[in-house]
Formats: C-alpha cells, sequence, structure tokens
C-alpha cells in the first residue's frame, strides 16, 4: 500500500501532490508489465520531477533495478520520503549532502535543478 498526497486544489505547489498523469502513467506501467506487454526487470528508473514518487515507486514494486527520484523543490523531497515508506527498509539517509541512498543502490532521492 502506498499512501499518497492527492490534492485536487490549485494553490498547492506543483511536486506536493499527484498529478493525473502520474496515476495515468503508474496505471499503464502496470497494465503493461502484468500484462506481459513489456518487461522492467533490472531496468533503472530516472523519474524527473518526481512529486510524490508515484511512478518510481510502481516501477520498484514490479521488478525495476533501480530508480532515482528527483525534484528541485527540498520540501516536496522531504515529502517524498515520507511517500516512500515501505521502500525505506532498502536504503539508508545520507544527511550530510541531503540525498538518500540505498546500500544496494536501489534507490536514490537527489535534489535536481532545472537552471543548472
Amino acid at each position: 500500500t502506498v499512501h499518497l498526497p492527492y490534492r485536487a486544489e490549485q494553490n498547492v505547489a506543483l511536486g506536493k501532490k499527484t498529478w493525473s498523469g502520474s496515476l495515468l502513467l503508474a496505471r499503464y506501467l502496470d497494465e503493461q508489465v502484468q500484462g506481459g506487454e513489456c518487461s522492467i526487470a533490472e531496468k533503472r528508473v530516472l523519474e524527473l520531477g518526481c512529486g510524490t514518487g508515484l511512478v518510481g515507486m510502481t516501477a520498484l514494486e514490479l521488478g525495476a533495478g533501480s530508480c532515482t527520484f528527483t525534484d528541485c523543490s527540498i520540501p516536496s523531497l522531504a515529502d517524498l520520503r515520507e511517500c516512500i515508506g515501505d521502500l525505506k527498509r532498502i536504503g539508508r539517509w545520507v544527511e550530510d549532502e541531503g540525498d538518500w541512498s540505498s546500500e544496494e543502490e536501489r534507490l536514490a532521492i537527489c535534489r535536481h535543478v532545472w537552471e543548472s
């Protein structure tokens, strides 16, 4: 079970809600993998502008080898840490760098500033 904030109101920061596009892409990925149309086993996934991280978490649950979640918003990345929940068991926080990664390198959360 994944608990995600879904806020439909207009004044919520971009990365602090689960967008319809994320829901559709996660559902599509699930249908394609479960239906045998494609395999993401051991694939490396990069989710740009991940927000709540739904698509990356879906990919990991479907067997992706690793996922790197990125967003430019530090508050959104902090919320993402909460959303990941049970996936935290495969990693450890590296507080001094502000990034999080797993020892197995299956999961990483990184800040990405689009202008840089």
